[in-house]
């Protein structure tokens, strides 16, 4: 298991991310984040048997689920790439989006199906032959990590130094440019709120956050 998998389970029920997305508010504990990411990295490799390398494009909104697919897929030496943000690898091997009716989808192996919304538990939409409810097909994944990992292709965990001994800290885009910084924090058992740019005063506060987790 790598160190991020293990920091995250060390965390057990404390809050290792609370995200703020257009369905609200949602809190993830250390030990159930690590759960997504486990079932995630079991999936890939038993059900899509992918490749180590393989190139997964997340055409999603900022989300935790993008995020665990993100992770997860690094955990087997992937190439990850965020539709809108990133240019594009001209094959994709896997790509997860909330529109598979548009031409990207039509460069994939692979295509998921998934809902940015934290309660969706099933793709509300009409899925196209081939393609699949990820959000179904992970649930039924093991809980317990049944595959070799592959090379670490996410960035190196890098922690702020203003941030001290705080407990909580305020990032903006987890799997984006603060990536590093939201690894690091939870290798250090340290709560993620985000995106902290777009909180309010009072939410701030009331997430417990001090002034130095300011980006």
């Amino acid at each position: 298991m790598s160190a991020l998998l293990q920091s995250l389970d060390r965390m057990g029920t404390t809050p290792a991310l609370v995200s703020y997305a257009g369905d609200g508010r949602t809190e993830l504990s250390g030990r159930v984040l690590a759960n997504w990411i486990i079932k995630s990295i079991n999936f890939f490799a038993n059900e899509l048997l992918v490749d180590e390398g393989f190139a997964l494009v997340l055409d999603l909104p900022p989300h935790f689920k993008r995020s665990v697919l993100q992770i997860a897929a690094w955990h087997l030496g992937a190439t990850v790439s965020i539709a809108g943000v990133d240019d594009l690898p001209e094959h994709i091997d896997v790509l997860a989006t909330s529109h598979p009716d548009t031409a990207l989808a039509e460069r994939a192996e692979d295509v998921l199906v998934l809902e940015a919304r934290a309660l969706s538990l099933a793709f509300p939409g009409e899925i196209p032959p081939l393609a699949l409810d990820w959000v179904q097909a992970v649930r039924a994944a093991g809980d317990d990590l049944e595959v070799r990992l592959g090379a670490f292709t996410g960035p190196s965990p890098t922690p702020r130094p203003e941030w001290g001994s705080a407990r909580r800290v305020g990032l903006d885009d987890i799997d984006l440019q603060e990536a590093a910084e939201a690894l690091a924090a939870w290798e250090e058992g340290r709560t993620v709120v985000a995106p902290y740019a777009k909180l309010d005063p009072a939410t701030r506060a009331a997430e417990g956050l001090e002034s130095s987790s300011e980006a």
